[in-house]
């Protein structure tokens, strides 16, 4: 199941999992735009235990 959300400047994109060995598996990505800069995070959490995290900003160059 995948799911998006806006919380203000912020876009949200969930991803829900379930294997079918029962096991489950979230995943989460956050963008937030301000000028020439885009912040990202993602996380993931197996069986309801944050396995990754990941934090990041990408920087618009200019052409």
């Amino acid at each position: 199941m995948v799911w998006a959300r806006l919380d203000k400047d912020t876009l949200y994109v969930s991803v829900y999992s379930v294997f079918e060995d029962g096991h489950n598996d979230l995943q989460i990505y956050a963008r937030r735009v301000a000028g020439d800069r885009m912040d990202l995070t993602y996380s993931r959490s197996h069986e309801n235990e944050r396995t990754t995290f990941v934090r990041g900003w990408l920087v618009r160059r200019p052409d």
